[in-house]
């Protein structure tokens, strides 16, 4: 019997300027892992907790700013590792080589690298819904109890 292997993380190449188009040993490589529930629900309350200290509104802005801290943070989480990528501050070249180093940056371009990687790692680790059984296998105990109880 071959068991099922279940994925828990990957790495890829950011398409941003010109990344993707530089030999693969030049690219940044984003290394993640995806999240465990309990993480996930860590994350969301205190994503909430920092979100409420500033307003008591429940209005749709109050959870689209939840949302987006919240994603933030689950990105910063996600992310084991960045290779390839450095910043020049004055003579000094930063190493970005984590999520939190990214995320920290105000660089307009490195923002826009975040939001590349903040997209991709949130498409990795969804779920689709649509390829979820709404049925159980057939065979399975679940089905064959609703053929039972259906005569």
């Amino acid at each position: 019997m071959q068991p099922i292997i279940v994925s828990r993380g990957g790495e890829f190449a950011p398409d941003w300027r010109d990344n993707l188009d530089r030999k693969p040993e030049d690219q940044i490589i984003v290394t993640y892992r995806y999240l465990t529930a309990e993480e996930q629900q860590r994350i969301y309350a205190q994503s909430h907790r920092a979100v409420k200290r500033t307003t008591d509104d429940d209005d749709e802005d109050t959870l689209t700013e939840i949302v987006a801290v919240q994603w933030v943070k689950e990105a910063q989480a996600m992310i084991e590792s960045i290779s390839g990528l450095a910043i020049q501050d004055g003579d000094e070249v930063i190493e970005i080589e984590t999520g939190d180093d990214l995320f920290a940056q105000s660089d307009p371009e490195l923002v826009e690298l975040s939001y590349v990687v903040l997209a991709h790692v949130r498409n990795a680790a969804k779920v689709d819904k649509k390829k979820l059984p709404s049925e159980p296998p057939s065979g399975s105990k679940d089905s064959r109890k609703r053929k039972f109880a259906r005569k």
